[in-house]
């Protein structure tokens, strides 16, 4: 009996190791600029084995927000009934909660977006359970470390 139970309590470790995330600062961006001259990134703070901080947005070449664009927000919303400065709120808030990238709510009217912020939060948290901190660009559906 007794072994059994360290048998137990030795695969329940195992299982809640395995995954865990390690702590530390994991930013990925978009190799290229989209046509309309945005490029998505993501950036996710890990403490205590969980994700503590995210930011999710666009920017252009000027460094500028796609969230703070009163113009591209003005636009987007008067064709898709909603904006970055909204979707990218719902988007960080749902991977704080859930700490996984599995399972994120589709967004009608950002779609693409939402894919996107998707992809990167996948290949952050790999790269999270590696614990191989650092800035990465995502080329071809991977990411390759900035140098």
């Amino acid at each position: 009996m007794k072994k059994m139970i360290l048998i137990v309590a030795f695969l329940t470790l195992s299982l809640c190791a395995f995954g865990a995330l390690k702590d530390g600062n994991y930013n990925a961006e978009e190799e290229k600029y989209n046509w309309f001259g945005w490029k998505g990134y993501l950036k996710i703070t890990v403490k205590n084995g969980a994700i503590s901080e995210v930011e999710y947005d666009h920017k252009n070449k000027e460094g500028n927000l796609q969230s703070t664009d009163k113009k591209y927000n003005d636009s987007m919303y008067k064709s898709k009934k909603t904006d970055p400065k909204t979707f990218t709120v719902k988007l960080e808030k749902e991977l704080l909660e859930k700490q996984s990238a599995q399972n994120i709510d589709a967004i009608a009217g950002a779609t693409q977006s939402k894919d996107k912020f998707v992809q990167l939060a996948k290949l952050l948290l790999e790269k999270a359970e590696k614990g191989e901190t650092g800035d990465y660009v995502m080329k071809k559906s991977k990411l390759e470390k900035i140098k």
